[in-house]
């Protein structure tokens, strides 16, 4: 019965213990450079610049862009965590992205740690590698206002986005917008700068250096209904779930464990944000190919655990020359869960205590001793029964366990 629930790839891969002390010990600084730093993200600072750096370098994207927030949930103590009462994760660590608007592929992002100065900053950054290239960037009520457009207009970046009354919108449209009835539509344009307002089911003010003032017919997605929107607010719902999207994806298949650590947490998700990248790149690449993204990973481990089986297994002529590769330690073998039948023989002779065998991780192994642990004593032994393979202590415990049926 217990085989049924076995997966046996873990132990055969590594053990417990030796799995347990990498993450225990997962680093990416020296700690004695500390104090040469000053922001919150120092110690990973190194491994975001690595993978930061190949999201632009590795991949071009096509020209309509996305930009919005994604969230790595975190209910702990933390300087830069951020609350958001309309999200479903209310408690997160805050990650800003670019996306590709086709795929979701995300280009850039930078993490909020509290210190990121103004919101023109944080825009600069995360859009430097696309100034001066004709991209269209669609992005929502955080970043736009008619400054902003401006200045990423300078940049050859045109923007389409939703926006504020109170980020640049003209007190006279304002005043408009609040008399219309549904379906209708206002407008306001200096030079290439569009501001627009539609009522719907509430009002939704847009701005955009892509669309002219366009009204066309829709269908809805829901009721099959014909009704008219401006050209640009369907555009704007097109390419803007993107980023939604990369969430989306890297939330059905997640590997980030509990941790009071949020640098470990950080680190994964960034892992996590590598292998989506690299799902995106060989679906781009293989088009004809209906690979999962769960697949994707699953056949990236699979390579892995077979590259380091290859590295850690002895060639042909290692093993002719006699010499052989250290092995991978295993963990120590547990003790029986019921007593053996031949504990009480009354034949001493045959049991006798033997130092449990030391790993490569663990030198000095210990278990608990199977007499104290009946008695609800918390104490482990570093002997065991070579006979019966339970753990011991010495002299009491031992005589006892090999003499009374009840010990």
């Amino acid at each position: 019965m217990r085989g049924i629930f076995q997966t046996p790839i873990f132990p055969q891969t590594m053990s417990r213990n030796r799995f347990q002390l990498i993450q225990r010990y997962l680093h990416f600084i020296d700690n004695n450079a500390a104090g040469t730093y000053e922001e919150h993200l120092y110690k990973i600072r190194t491994i975001l610049d690595i993978v930061v750096n190949n999201f632009r370098t590795s991949f071009i994207p096509d020209r309509e862009i996305s930009l919005d927030e994604g969230m790595l949930g975190w209910r702990g103590r933390l300087q830069f965590h951020v609350y958001n009462p309309s999200r479903i994760t209310k408690y997160s660590i805050l990650v800003r992205m670019v996306c590709e608007s086709s795929t979701g592929y995300i280009c850039n992002l930078q993490i909020y740690d509290g210190k990121c100065g103004p919101l023109t900053e944080t825009v600069g950054f995360l859009l430097e590698p696309y100034e001066g290239k004709g991209y269209h960037l669609y992005q929502d009520t955080y970043y736009s206002s008619v400054h902003q457009t401006n200045e990423l207009l300078q940049k050859l970046i045109r923007v389409c986005g939703t926006i504020r009354v109170n980020r640049g919108l003209p007190k006279v449209m304002i005043e408009d917008a609040k008399k219309l009835k549904k379906g209708e539509v206002t407008f306001r344009r200096n030079k290439e700068i569009l501001l627009i307002s539609h009522q719907d089911k509430r009002l939704v003010n847009m701005i955009s250096t892509l669309h002219a003032a366009e009204v066309i017919e829709t269908t809805s997605r829901r009721t099959g209904v014909a009704k008219k929107k401006p050209k640009c607010v369907i555009d704007y719902n097109t390419h803007m779930h993107r980023v939604d999207t990369a969430d989306q994806y890297l939330a059905h298949c997640p590997f980030i464990y509990k941790t009071v650590k949020w640098l470990k947490k950080v680190f994964f998700y960034v892992l996590q944000c590598c292998l989506f990248n690299s799902y995106v790149t060989f679906s781009k690449n293989n088009p004809n190919s209906c690979k999962s993204f769960l697949d994707f990973m699953s056949d990236i481990t699979e390579n892995l655990i077979h590259t380091s089986d290859a590295v850690s297994s002895p060639s042909s002529s290692d093993e002719s020359q006699g010499s052989s590769r250290t092995p991978i330690p295993t963990s120590t073998k547990r003790s029986p869960k019921n007593d053996p039948p031949g504990r009480l023989d009354g034949k001493l002779k045959n049991h006798k205590l033997v130092h449990i065998p030391s790993t490569k991780i663990d030198k000095t192994p210990t278990q608990k001793c199977r007499v104290c642990v009946q008695k609800n004593i918390k104490k482990e032994t570093r002997f065991l029964c070579a006979h019966c393979g339970v753990p011991l202590h010495p002299e009491h415990c031992y005589t006892q366990y090999h003499m009374l049926k009840h010990y």
